[in-house]
């Protein structure tokens, strides 16, 4: 036998196999002659081979069970590890957010701090006391009438001064005494016309008193002594409501002096810090001042050439004068609470544009036709419903969600058409905007004198007779009515853009027939506006012009884009009219000659301002630049009417309009057609 087989039978890994096999069976001894080598039967070797096998399986199923175990381990450590990493974000969020806020809080003070300082400087201080007199006290101590009435005098002005609390509602108060209605031609506050207003009768609103031989001014000083200590948010909202129900008392009563003056303190409360305003105090006050707006719509009408005046028939002229402007506050107000509301979300707009809330009656100061908008359109309110609907254009809003939007909408396009005129007897800028004409303010401004009689009257109830101021229009009047009423146009356009690019959708043009309507008023008023420039080329309001060319332009491209059938949106006469108004941009010169333009380089690096230049536009041009040569060198591309007639994105935005219409032959005919006499 081979020494394999031997090492084979006999290795030490069977000893003990056949030990044990010896003990249980004997084994018979086989003999075998000696010329024949004795054969030996092996063990078979699958026996052997499964026992192997067996053995290794239980080694490998150990080796799998340790892996496991220390899988397991790590899993659980790293689940431990997750763990502490999450805590420990969670923990630095938090500390971030922590200093986030407070980082925040120290802006606010800071921004409140220089608010405070900046009155501070505006306003000379005095220390609110009784006045010390330097000199020999009188010996006796008899006081006349006179007296008396001199050191309550003193005692009123003190109240105009503005001290500083350690609140932020004593913040408030500091910058309500400073602040008045909007008029560059005066510089009385609220206070100082509410410390010479008093009330015949006591006037009491939840914990505000109003008496008698007071001034208004004295009242509201108590009242804010005695709640200064109160949370920002909640003194917002308890000086309002007492304002607004003052003011409602006072109405109702006829006493409407203090009305004008109360009102603006309401809206410096709510702009002060707009987010201390709640949903709910918005909701309120959007209800209360639509109806207030709703009431006084009359007083627009109210002149002597309309045939409502016979219902004002017996009311003094200075008199309508009050209830006019306290029309215009009101409009002032409705829009401020509705803009609030769009800080809250989409979902507060949509709340505040209730017909049970904000009243449709209100927005009939819009015009429908042109016969309408000469008895109710009044600039300022006209001017405060359209804000309105710039605030209410959200991706899933816009005014009242439903069908009516058509009368609205269409008010909108007959606006970029018409002309809203000056308004006798109405002519304020109101609180929100300091546009256009203020002439009768002088009116409210005589009404209350600043120097009374205090041996006969202290304090009045009604106003002085004011004399009416002249209604001439005189071209200075007519240049900033036209301002305020391309101002109103632009932001025309920003509402029907900002509704186009939210929505994604031409549904703010209408149904039926009134798309083609409103889609021709639209070209006609590029129309308007381009030949506005080619009249007056160098009026100072030529800029005006060209925003609202290109506002509107880009608003007519967005809709084609969006309108996949062309012939839905305009009348066949539309179409020559678009191309007409487009032409004249896309085709415009693109500057001055080579000869012309290095002579009005001479002439800027030189400093001229001759009527050669359109003065406003080009002052603020060069405003641009350090001095006028780098304004010659830098080049001139400021849009003026002439030289540079159009941006260049709006003549690309008019060439791409232009290719939808016309091909490259119909252009160049159109072309040679336009410039046949140049």
């Amino acid at each position: 036998m081979s020494d394999s087989e031997d090492s084979f039978r006999f290795s030490d890994d069977d000893d003990e196999i056949l030990a044990a096999a010896s003990r249980t069976q004997a084994t018979p001894r086989t003999y075998t002659p000696a010329t024949q080598p004795a054969r030996v039967t092996p063990k078979p070797p699958s026996t052997a081979t499964t026992d192997s096998t067996a053995a290794s399986i239980y080694q490998a199923q150990g080796e799998a069970s340790v892996l496991r175990a220390q899988l397991e381990q790590l899993q659980r450590q790293s689940l431990e590890e997750r763990k502490q990493l999450i805590a420990q974000k969670q923990e630095a969020t938090a500390s971030l957010e922590t200093q986030i806020a407070a980082l925040k809080r120290a802006v606010t003070s800071l921004e409140d701090e220089k608010t405070f300082l900046n009155e501070a400087l505006r306003q000379p201080r005095t220390t609110i006391a009784v006045p010390v007199n330097n000199q020999t006290p009188p010996t006796s101590t008899t006081v006349t009438k006179k007296r008396k009435l001199e050191d309550s005098s003193r005692v009123d002005a003190g109240y105009l001064t503005a001290v500083k609390r350690a609140s932020e509602a004593g913040l408030v108060v500091d910058y309500l005494w400073t602040c008045g209605i909007e008029d560059t031609h005066n510089s009385r506050t609220c206070i100082d016309y509410l410390s010479k207003i008093t009330v015949d009768e006591p006037i009491s609103v939840d914990s505000f008193e109003l008496k008698p031989h007071q001034s208004v001014a004295h009242c509201l000083t108590q009242w804010f002594m005695a709640h200064h200590h109160l949370r920002l948010d909640n003194f917002i909202a308890k000086l309002v409501k007492m304002l607004v129900s003052m003011c409602a008392i006072l109405n109702e009563r006829e006493r409407p002096l203090a009305i004008p003056f109360l009102l603006t303190l309401v809206h410096r409360a709510l702009t002060f810090r707009p987010l201390a305003v709640s949903k709910q105090l918005i909701r309120e006050l959007v209800v209360q001042f639509s109806a207030a707006v709703r009431h006084r719509l009359g007083y627009i009408s109210a002149t002597s050439n309309h045939i409502d005046f016979v219902n004002f028939i017996g009311i003094p002229r200075h008199l309508l004068v009050l209830q006019k402007l306290i029309l215009v506050v009101y409009g002032d107000l409705l829009e401020t609470t509705v803009s609030l509301a769009a800080g809250h979300g989409a979902d507060c707009v949509s709340e505040v544009w209730n017909a049970e809330i904000l009243d449709p009656d209100v927005f009939r100061a819009l015009p429908g036709i042109k016969e309408r908008m000469a008895d109710v359109g009044q600039i300022n309110l006209v001017f405060n419903f359209i804000s309105m609907l710039e605030a209410s254009v959200t991706d899933t809003t816009f005014a009242y969600n439903n069908d009516g939007n058509e009368e609205l909408v269409s008010s909108l396009f007959n606006l970029l058409v018409m002309e809203v005129g000056i308004r006798p007897q109405m002519r304020f800028h109101g609180l929100n905007r300091t546009v256009g004409n203020n002439h009768d303010f002088a009116m409210i401004d005589a009404m209350i004198p600043r120097d009374i009689d205090q041996n006969h009257q202290p304090l009045m109830v009604n106003p002085f007779p004011a004399a009416p101021v002249d209604e001439t229009i005189d071209p200075q009047a007519q240049l900033a009515h036209e301002t305020h009423l391309l101002t109103l146009k632009l932001r025309i356009a920003a509402v029907i853009d900002a509704y186009i690019n939210e929505h994604e959708s031409t549904d703010i043009l209408g149904r039926d027939d009134t798309p083609k309507e409103n889609f021709k008023r639209l070209i006609r008023a590029i129309d308007h506006e381009q030949l506005a420039i080619a009249t007056y080329p160098r009026s100072p309001l030529v800029d005006l012009h060209l925003q609202i060319i290109g506002r509107l332009m880009a608003t007519t491209y967005a809709i084609t884009e969006l309108t996949p059938d062309l012939s839905t949106l305009m009348f066949p006469q539309t179409v020559y009219e678009l191309l007409v108004v487009f032409a004249r941009v896309a085709f415009a010169q693109g500057g001055l000659t080579k000869s012309a333009e290095e002579i009005v380089v001479k002439l800027r690096a030189k400093g001229y301002q001759g009527p050669i230049f359109n003065s406003q536009v080009e002052t603020r041009a060069r405003n641009a630049f350090a001095s006028d040569a780098d304004a010659a060198s830098s080049g001139y591309h400021y849009p003026n009417g002439v030289e540079f007639a159009y941006d260049a994105d709006t003549i690309d935005i008019a060439r791409s309009v232009l290719n939808k219409f016309a091909s490259h032959d119909e252009a160049d005919t159109l072309y040679e057609c336009m410039h046949a006499d140049g």
